[in-house]
């Protein structure tokens, strides 16, 4: 069902932005690079089911602030997915 895996990648996001956020308050600073997350998350990226893979995500940062979001890849159809803005 589409809803369910539109649901998870979202929640997925959420995860990774939480960890992108942790990291920017102990370095001052984004970081932009979806692998540099992989051990805050627990030793790897969450799979985007939307997507079907752990690259599945966009981090988008300026010096004060990012954006994360899941991709809406092939397997939910047509979405758009929640953009989770952060600011240091």
């Amino acid at each position: 069902m589409n809803a369910s895996r539109q649901g998870a990648a979202n929640t997925n996001a959420r995860a990774l932005a939480t960890a992108v956020q942790g990291k920017a308050v102990t370095a001052n600073a984004y970081d932009s690079t979806l692998a540099d997350y992989a051990t805050d998350m627990g030793g790897s990226i969450p799979l985007n089911p939307c997507t079907g893979t752990t690259t599945g995500y966009s981090i988008t940062t300026t010096a004060t602030t990012a954006t994360v979001s899941a991709s809406s890849g092939s397997n939910c159809g047509t979405w758009t997915p929640a953009t989770f803005s952060l600011t240091l």
